[in-house]
């Protein structure tokens, strides 16, 4: 299902509405912006506790945001290709013992 969405200027006007709708409703609703990109807006009731300490830690924002980085300059590895690096690395590790 997808997430909805509302434009800036109705979120803007309709600005408490929206956020007893994301509250009450326990729905997280992306806001579109015509000069930027878009956001979500999610109750934090309905935020993680633990994504919430995660970014609370500056040296955790700053590794996010360096990935994010290279997803966007395609940096990317496949999971299988993550699997298969971390059993090598484990294999190696365990000849050496």
């Amino acid at each position: 299902m997808a997430m909805p969405t509302i434009g800036l200027a109705d979120a803007k006007e309709n600005l408490d509405q929206l956020l007893d709708r994301v509250c009450a409703g326990h729905e997280a609703i992306t806001v579109i912006r015509e000069d930027g990109p878009p956001v979500v807006v999610i109750a934090l009731a309905d935020f993680p506790d633990e994504t919430v300490r995660l970014l609370a830690e500056p040296a955790n924002t700053s590794a996010l945001r360096e990935s994010l980085a290279q997803a966007e300059r395609g940096e990317v590895m496949s999971f299988r290709s993550v699997e298969d690096a971390l059993a090598a690395a484990e294999a190696e590790l365990a000849a050496r013992r």
